[in-house]
């Protein structure tokens, strides 16, 4: 279920819906939920147990960073209520590298 105080963060990783995107986009929001609830490094360890992958972290076309990383978490930061989220993302991009 999503909060109305995620619907800014719903919305950013809705942006990538589609057939090749969307399980993606529900798998990092309940990563960056769970990390709100719960110390990060929990977090991480929890969604690799139940989904056996990292989604969001690393793409098979981008080396390095995914080019698409750095816009979406400006948009995300400049949307009101977004505060906790931001954090979240920040928090596991940091710990997951």
């Amino acid at each position: 279920m999503i909060h109305l105080k995620r619907l800014p963060l719903s919305a950013a990783l809705d942006a990538f819906g589609g057939p090749f995107h969307r399980s993606a986009s529900i798998e990092a929001r309940r990563l960056i939920e769970d990390a709100l609830e719960r110390p990060v490094e929990q977090a991480v360890s929890l969604h690799l147990a139940r989904t056996g992958t990292l989604t969001a972290f690393g793409h098979p076309i981008c080396e390095g960073t995914d080019p698409r990383v750095d816009m979406l978490l400006s948009l995300l930061e400049q949307m009101p209520g977004a505060d906790a989220d931001s954090t979240a993302v920040r928090q596991l991009t940091g710990t997951v590298g």
